[in-house]
């Protein structure tokens, strides 16, 4: 098994999906730099390339791949982000750190 290189951060946050000129709705359950882990009864499959919409977290993602799907849950890379979501990126997990750190104490 592969070691992950970034830590994942659960969460329950609605999206949107686009996909093959279709949109459909999901929910990241939980969210890491790389990617995500999605819940959608979206029909994706292994290595179709869609574009996320998270309105909740201001975050979208210009170009993500599916890397994994079982079910209805898919291991999602992001691919292609602006600078300013990046950054929303990175507070968001930054902030979720902490306040784990912090629940613990």
């Amino acid at each position: 098994m592969k070691t992950r290189y970034s830590d994942r951060m659960p969460t329950l946050c609605p999206g949107i999906i686009s996909y093959n000129g279709r949109i459909g709705k999901g929910h990241i359950v939980n969210l890491s730099a790389p990617g995500c882990e999605l819940v959608t009864d979206v029909p994706l499959t292994k290595g179709d390339c869609i574009q996320l919409q998270f309105p909740k977290a201001h975050l979208w993602v210009d170009l993500a791949v599916v890397r994994w799907r079982d079910s209805q849950q898919a291991g999602i890379e992001f691919i292609r982000m602006t600078a300013e979501d990046q950054v929303r990126l990175r507070t968001q997990l930054e902030l979720g750190a902490l306040r784990r750190t912090l629940s613990h104490s």
